[in-house]
């Protein structure tokens, strides 16, 4: 494995002896190649990829609950998304897999934030919402993804990690699984399902929500939603990134003196439905005080609702569909 590491704009290569650079193999899917930052263990073969440019990914750093039907903690990073599925012919384990690349990562500056090892130091829906995607990923190997979810989420044969490096272009999230060979699940050899998420901000000038195009949105559809307003995870603390959504809203309530909004927020379908009320209704109120008290909006042209899961915009089978119905929208009173 190569593991890139960043250290006061400096860039060198770790070269780890127990694994080495995933040069691409005539055995690869076609169309795949290693992550540049984490690569693969020594003689496994790529069976399936996905890689997205931009995309809002929730890394666990803690064990599922069955009962809040929820993480019991976890990070949302935004930015690059690769993911990755390798199998691992020949007599390697999966123990003797997880633990190489735990070491790679140590080795090459990541931190490690969470580990687990199947049913009961997981929990056990773990693995069901963690391969909740492989589908996609493994599209061009339909055969395999039924032998993968059957040995993780039906035998718990499975290892996990989450780990994260500090670097001066943006943090770098990993989120790896190995799922050990079960003979009763027909899975024959480990499987490695890596996700890797390099930080960075959305590129600006591909998908403009301003002033103008809320304005637009709102005298056609009476709503428009607005990802550009970005929560912590679990909390209804605006992020950073959100100052300029929230400028651009602003600009547009000012503009257009007698409208009055609704802000409403929306979650996915992750943990219990109470919660996520009083969750989307406190992220909605909290940028009701933003515009109130940083661009001094008057308070009765805003009202905050939250409406949890229940207005979903797509499917909440998948991550993709989860960032989706993660989202603060704007609606006409």
């Amino acid at each position: 494995m190569v593991v890139a590491v960043h250290d006061l704009g400096r860039v060198m290569l770790l070269i780890v002896s127990l694994l080495v650079f995933g040069n691409v193999l005539a055995s690869d899917v076609s169309g795949c190649a290693d992550n540049p930052i984490v690569s693969r263990f020594k003689g496994s073969e790529i069976a399936g990829c996905r890689a997205v440019r931009f995309e809002a990914l929730t890394l666990p750093t803690g064990r599922w609950s069955d009962d809040k039907h929820a993480w019991t903690a976890a990070r949302d990073l935004s930015g690059r998304v690769s993911r990755l599925v390798y199998t691992v012919p020949g007599q390697a384990g999966g123990q003797e897999v997880f633990q190489s690349y735990l070491s790679a990562l140590k080795a090459g500056g990541f931190t490690l934030a969470f580990s687990c090892h199947g049913f009961e130091d997981c929990g056990y829906g773990f693995a069901e919402q963690l391969l909740g995607g492989v589908r996609d990923t493994l599209a061009k190997r339909p055969n395999l993804v039924s032998h993968v979810i059957s040995a993780a989420s039906g035998e718990g044969k499975f290892s996990f990690l989450t780990a994260f490096l500090d670097r001066p272009q943006g943090e770098v999230g990993v989120s790896l699984m190995v799922v050990d060979r079960d003979k009763g699940s027909g899975l024959s050899m480990p499987v490695v399902v890596l996700r890797v998420v390099e930080r960075q901000q959305m590129a600006s000038g591909q998908v403009t929500v301003d002033a103008r195009a809320m304005s637009k949105g709102l005298a056609k559809d009476g709503h428009i939603a607005l990802y550009g307003i970005q929560f912590a995870t679990d909390s209804a603390q605006i992020e950073h990134d959100s100052q300029g959504t929230l400028a651009q809203m602003a600009k547009m309530l000012v503009a257009e003196p007698k409208a009055k909004v609704f802000i409403v927020g929306h979650t996915d379908n992750t943990g219990q439905l109470a919660h996520n009320l009083a969750l989307s209704k406190a992220r909605a109120k909290a940028v009701v005080d933003a515009l109130v008290t940083k661009y001094g909006i008057q308070p009765d042209r805003l009202m905050a609702e939250g409406v949890a899961s229940f207005s979903p915009v797509a499917s909440n089978a998948s991550e993709a569909g989860r960032a989706r119905n993660r989202r603060v929208e704007m609606v006409l009173q």
